[in-house]
């Protein structure tokens, strides 16, 4: 029942001091009142002192409240004692997981009606998390939580700070591996993706990449030589098959290309790669290890990459799975994912296989990239996905031949998020490895 506030009585109280009911009074606000308060017959207050302060401070006139009749001085005392201290407070790992997944429906509502939602916009819902600490929640530790099969020692941590002194040391050690692995990569390579010419016109210089460690995962070789080892590849072709730019602006890299594709398929089964496509693709990324292809059951098995996917007649991928659960399957962070889905409903029957939902296996493809690895799309559409996940970095216009139909390929890049600070205060972190003073993690 409602009660007007200036009914209800207030005499001696357990709970002395209320501390800040600010963050009570704005989360009545926003919700309404959760949990009723409670009174005697006498409208005497015996529990909810913290909500009745709130409700005043809202200039509310009236308050839900349960009136239990037939108490003692005796059971309203154990019932206000019995309120306040048998209350359970989640774990730190229900706390993260629960954030994360608030924001994820709060992001895509908003992203529904055509409105943005971001960080800043939750933790201003959320004041007592702080807005430095519900980013770490969302994009390092409820993604680490969640992962399959469960990680023993992160859920075993007694508090957050020693969780993220695990994953601390994991990302350290797991950076340090990687980087004297594509150093021996790169030095490896061969020489015509080593030597590359300026995109600058009317010089003859020839330049080096950079094959010290100094960068983590794909991002070791910029997106500009990337530019330059596909012109260096193809420019026997001219153009317009020799035209992938490079531009910097506003603290923002993005490639356009052009590419005529001739040439027949890989196998006569519907919807299968051109091969001139794979070569061309494939020379933009000469360092990449981890390689997996989507929707592409009639490539043929190769050491060089996994095929995921389900099987079209008797084309079967290496895994076997639905792609809006990869994450849940892919047992590890790939360098490049390629996928080329179906891009209408005629397609997915000629596949035999469902439409898929673009936005939702863009996301899973998202978790399963290596920080600074690439998403290749090719479609006739631009999938939706979120800035935090994915940045776009390029498109190539992809035109097969006459008579057939125009697609693109978007190039979406894995944002490198840094090793979590050793300290408290950013001011004071340090993200240079230990290990070697050459390796250090870039800031984006």
């Amino acid at each position: 029942m409602k009660l007007k506030l200036d009914q209800i009585k207030i005499g001696p109280r357990q709970r002395i001091d209320l501390g800040d009911i600010s963050e009570l009074a704005d989360s009545m606000f926003r919700l309404g009142q959760i949990h009723n308060i409670g009174v005697n017959e006498n409208n005497q207050l015996i529990f909810g002192r913290r909500r009745l302060a709130a409700a005043q401070q809202l200039g509310w006139t009236e308050i839900e409240a349960t009136v239990r009749t037939g108490l003692s001085i005796v059971d309203e005392q154990e019932i206000e004692l019995e309120e306040d201290i048998r209350r359970k407070s989640r774990t730190w790992q229900e706390e993260v997981i629960a954030v994360a997944k608030l924001y994820a429906l709060k992001a895509r509502q908003a992203r529904l009606k055509g409105e943005k939602f971001g960080v800043r916009d939750f933790a201003n819902e959320y004041p007592g998390i702080g807005k430095s600490l519900v980013a770490e929640y969302i994009f390092t530790m409820a993604d680490e939580l969640l992962k399959m099969p469960r990680d023993e020692k992160l859920w075993g941590a007694g508090n957050y700070n020693n969780a993220m002194q695990v994953l601390r040391g994991r990302s350290e050690n797991e950076t340090y591996a990687e980087m004297q692995r594509r150093q021996q990569l790169l030095k490896a390579m061969p020489e015509k993706f080593i030597e590359v010419k300026p995109l600058t016109s009317g010089t003859s210089i020839v330049q080096k990449l950079d094959t010290t460690p100094k960068k983590i995962g794909m991002t070791h070789v910029s997106l500009r030589e990337r530019a330059q080892l596909y012109n260096k590849a193809f420019e026997h072709l001219g153009p317009p098959n020799t035209s992938m730019f490079y531009e910097y602006k506003n603290n923002r890299e993005f490639v356009v290309g052009g590419w005529f594709v001739g040439g027949g398929n890989i196998s006569d089964l519907y919807g299968s790669y051109q091969t001139e496509y794979l070569k061309r693709i494939g020379s933009l990324f000469p360092d990449a290890v981890k390689v997996v292809h989507l929707f592409v059951g009639s490539l043929p098995p190769s050491p060089n990459y996994t095929r995921v996917g389900l099987p079209q007649g008797e084309y079967k991928p290496d895994i076997e799975c639905d792609t809006h659960h990869l994450s849940s399957k892919l047992p590890f962070k790939a360098d490049v994912i390629y996928a080329d889905p179906p891009y209408s409903i005629e397609d997915s029957e000629h596949y035999q296989n469902s439409m898929v939902n673009r936005e939702r296996v863009v996301a899973e493809c998202a978790l399963c990239l290596e920080p600074g690895g690439f998403l290749v799309w090719l479609d006739q559409a631009l999938p939706i996905f979120s800035n935090n996940d994915l940045q776009l970095v390029g498109f190539i216009s992809y035109i097969r031949s006459t008579g057939n139909r125009f697609r693109v390929v978007s190039l979406f890049r894995k944002p490198i998020k840094p090793c979590p600070p050793t300290s408290s205060n950013p001011a004071n972190s340090d993200t240079t490895l230990s290990k070697t003073p050459a390796l250090s993690v870039p800031a984006q």
